[in-house]
């Protein structure tokens, strides 16, 4: 569901007027491309940090005004080591001086590294969970790792809630017993 959050995400706040750029981070397994339609051959973000094709040419626009997209490309057999050359933040700053605000996908935190180093070129994580799939140590490991690498965790969005299924699985409840004697 984190890629489905982040699309709608960024389609929310380009058709609130703000300049959005959705980044698919996810050079393993990118999804954006299939929401906006982006060509699975069109270069992306892996070939930009391979420097083997400029902004520009790798950024889409979409049907959506203020929205364009720069998909993950086609996919390289070095995801991690692309993004932990100092190309990553530079984008980023490229970006953020024509953009409001800039979304980046990125994979589970717990699969492989690449959220942790791009966790450290944005302004914010925010984590997507799954209601009855992520379970609650998931969450704590994933907190653990992201702050063992200096990156704060500003938030998280419970996705695919369903309260009939929630009655009765989980809840809050107190209970206290006491018990009087005399002492004689």
């Amino acid at each position: 569901g984190k890629s489905f959050i982040s699309a709608n995400l960024a389609v929310v706040a380009a058709q609130s007027g703000q300049k959005v750029c959705l980044i698919d981070g996810d050079m393993r397994r990118g999804q954006q491309r299939k929401y906006f339609g982006v060509p699975r051959a069109h270069p992306g973000l892996a070939q930009v940090l391979a420097e083997e094709v400029d902004l520009p040419s790798a950024l889409s626009s979409t049907r959506v005004e203020n929205l364009s997209v720069l998909a993950s490309g086609p996919f390289p057999p070095n995801p991690s080591e692309l993004l932990m050359r100092e190309d990553l933040s530079n984008l980023i700053k490229t970006l953020d001086a024509d953009f409001d605000l800039i979304i980046v996908d990125a994979p589970p935190v717990l699969a492989v590294t690449d959220p942790v180093v791009l966790g450290r070129a944005v302004g914010a994580v925010i984590a997507v969970t799954r209601f009855g799939q992520t379970h609650p140590g998931e969450v704590l490991a994933m907190r653990k790792t992201l702050e063992a690498a200096g990156v704060k965790l500003a938030g998280a969005i419970l996705n695919d809630f369903n309260p009939k299924k929630a009655r009765g699985s989980y809840g809050y409840a107190y209970n206290a017993r006491y018990t009087y004697t005399s002492r004689e």
